[in-house]
Order: structure tokens, then sequence, then C-alpha cells
């Protein structure tokens, strides 16, 4: 009983451990009123039966297998930080997966400044997303050329625009613009206006001949 330093039966393996209850580690600085050292916890591991553990940094109560809190507030707002220290090395993830139904990575692929979202393992699965350091959005690319690059492999229809409401538009306008340009479709139709009415063209999909409505 009590805590424990040893070697786990079968040896290979050096244990550390406390019977029936939790692991704290952190260390001692100046004196309490009974001049003996005070004990500042950084990090907890919590008994919960003996097959569950839990881990906590910054907390003594952690509540999921790892839960790291911080109260210093860094200016950056920067919490844990992850690096891969090899030059040119394989990149920095993190990689999930649930009971082997569907395994994803995200994080840092290996020599190039990006964030990116893989399927199966990092670098050596498929790279779905990526946002490049210029801030480009990649999906489908690795490389992209601007802000939203789409690239859908031997697919036709790449991209698919929706709403719940009347009408599904996309708006376009730039720096000097007064009166937005919207693009799309509205009930059947495809639609063509301006965002104050000033012009609307339009194709009514209900008509045999596709008719084309100006103005209206």
């Amino acid at each position: 009983r009590g805590f424990s330093i040893g070697q786990q039966t079968g040896g290979g393996v050096t244990a550390l451990g406390n019977h029936n209850g939790d692991i704290a580690l952190g260390h001692t600085y100046g004196g309490d009123s009974n001049s003996q050292p005070i004990f500042y916890e950084t990090m907890r591991i919590k008994h919960i039966d003996q097959d569950v553990g839990r881990v906590g940094i910054g907390i003594t109560t952690p509540t999921v297998k790892l839960d790291v809190r911080s109260s210093e507030d860094p200016s950056d707002g920067t919490i844990v930080f992850l690096r891969n220290e090899v030059a040119s090395g394989n990149g920095a993830f993190i990689r999930y997966d649930v009971n082997n139904v569907g395994d994803w990575a995200i994080g840092i692929p290996d020599n190039r400044n990006a964030f990116t979202i893989w399927k199966d393992s990092g670098n050596t699965g498929t790279e779905y997303f990526t946002v490049n350091s210029d801030g480009n959005v990649g999906i489908g690319t690795n490389n992209p050329s601007y802000p939203l690059d789409i690239n859908g492999g031997t697919e036709n229809i790449v991209a698919r625009i929706s709403s719940t409401d009347a009408d599904a538009l996309i708006v376009f306008e730039d720096n000097s613009t007064t009166d937005r340009v919207l693009l799309g479709a509205q009930g059947e139709d495809f639609l063509l206006r301006t965002d104050l009415g000033k012009f609307t063209f339009r194709v009514n999909n209900n008509a045999t001949d596709g008719m084309v409505i100006l103005n209206n």
C-alpha cells in the first residue's frame, strides 16, 4: 500500500504507482508556517479504477484522458505547442481514430509551411484540405493559388451551394461596390441581379423555351 516504485511483474517495465490514489507531480518552493516546503502541483495522474486513468496538467480533477488547463493566460493564447525538432522531418500531426471506424490527421506536413487535414495518417494518407502560408485554402489540391482553390478531380460538379431560404445566392463585390451583384438560384430559376434591384437577369426554368426575363 502507499506509493511505490519498482519493476512490473514479468520485467521490462519500471512502475511508478500509488495504491488506490492519485499521483501528483510538481515542485516545492519556500515553506509554510511550520517551515515545511510548499508543494506546487504541475501534473496529476488521476486514479479512477484499475483500468481507467486520466492525466491532468494544471487541474487536479481531469475529466478526460488528457485534460490541460492554464491560469497563466499567455499573451498569444497558446496552451499547447507541438514541434518536430528534426530538420526536414516528417511533419507534426495529431491523429484521430474511433475504434478503427475513421482515421484522420491534422497538422503540418513535411517540408511545407501549411495546415492540412488528411484521411489516414499524415504524409502517407490522402490530403483533402490545405491552408498554405499565404492564407489560401485548397480543397483537393495541396498548392492553392487563390483564396479558395478547389480541384474536384474527375468529378464534373465540384461544389454545391444550397439554402433553406427562398434563394441560394453568391455575392460579388470589390472595394468600390455600392450595389452588390448576386448570382444563384431562386426556386427553379437561374438569377443574376444587383442587390438594389437596378438590374435583373432571370432564366425561367418553368418555361418550355427557357425564357429569359430582364429587369423583373
